[in-house]
């Protein structure tokens, strides 16, 4: 059963303004959540978590919102390490460009005949 022909072709339309609409509901909550807080005050770290830890150079509330995001889509999670992918741009080792293909080519999609 065809479930754009179940649902309608507009649902897809409706169902991602409905998912934009929300995710910037709340990062304007989260906006003015933090303009809401007093600038003196600080908030509770978690003891030498290595997330939490400013050596991945990212911003903490990066972290805390990966975390969050991490949480939200698998359950109870712990985040051990953040760190930057480097650039696309920047050139790649022999062996990383010869490593990445043999993965990707042991991931063989099996083809399908279409039914008729």
């Amino acid at each position: 059963m065809n479930l754009n022909a179940l649902l309608g072709p507009g649902f897809a339309l409706v169902a991602f303004t409905a998912v934009g609409l929300v995710l910037t509901l709340l990062a304007v909550a989260v906006v003015y959540a933090l303009r809401l807080q007093p600038q003196g005050a600080r908030t509770p770290r978690v003891a030498s978590t290595p997330a939490s830890d400013s050596s991945s150079g990212l911003p903490e509330h990066l972290v805390v919102l990966l975390a969050a995001a991490a949480t939200a889509a698998v359950g109870r999670s712990r985040i051990r390490r953040v760190r930057r992918l480097p650039a696309a741009d920047l050139p790649s080792s022999p062996w990383s460009v010869t490593g990445r293909a043999v993965l990707q080519g042991s991931h063989v999609v099996p083809t399908h005949a279409p039914k008729p």
